[in-house]
């Protein structure tokens, strides 16, 4: 159940982003912040370093959108997971389970799951140790 609340909870953001056209790729931009595969490229300089600290592309995928405004915060969508930068210029993954995040329960024909503050309750947090195996 909790995996099904994460990967609705994905859908929507993945859906969120993706309204707008992602950037093309320009070869002479060539940084190591384009992805190719995926058009899409990493432009904040916090969640790029974020993304680099934490293990790159093998744990969190490329980017499938570009950054936005979401609850205030700016995010980019990966593959594995969103980032979003705080206030204070540091960089989190977002808590999918978090209550308001998506507040939606239909989208495009699809019925999401509402937020359930039980499955809230128990799902772990990006700190917490062996967080991916949880």
């Amino acid at each position: 159940m909790k995996r099904t609340l994460y990967s609705a909870v994905a859908a929507v953001l993945l859906g969120a982003a993706t309204v707008v056209v992602p950037s093309i790729a320009n070869a002479q931009d060539d940084d190591g912040r384009v992805f190719a595969d995926t058009g899409y490229s990493v432009s904040d300089d916090n969640i790029w370093s974020y993304f680099n600290q934490f293990g790159g592309v093998a744990t969190f995928g490329e980017p499938i959108s570009r950054e936005f405004t979401l609850a205030g915060r700016n995010v980019q969508v990966f593959q594995n997971a969103a980032l979003a930068v705080q206030p204070d210029g540091s960089v989190q993954p977002l808590q999918l389970s978090d209550p308001g995040l998506v507040p939606y329960t239909k989208l495009n024909g699809l019925t999401l799951p509402a937020s359930d503050q039980a499955i809230a309750f128990v799902a772990p947090s990006p700190d917490q140790p062996n967080y991916d195996a949880r």
